[in-house]
């Protein structure tokens, strides 16, 4: 979600990149919470 990727395990990488956008930009406009559970530096945003 923090950088635009695709990701080689996604079924349609460049579809799940879109997805992670949109939702990215959704979850800012609306305060949602993001769970990023592999990064150790900031594994809450929002």
């Amino acid at each position: 979600m923090k950088h635009r990727f695709v990701a080689k395990y996604d079924a349609d990488g460049r579809k799940a990149m879109e997805y992670r956008k949109q939702w990215w930009e959704e979850g800012r406009e609306q305060g949602w919470k993001f769970l990023f559970y592999h990064d150790i530096k900031s594994p809450v945003w929002g």
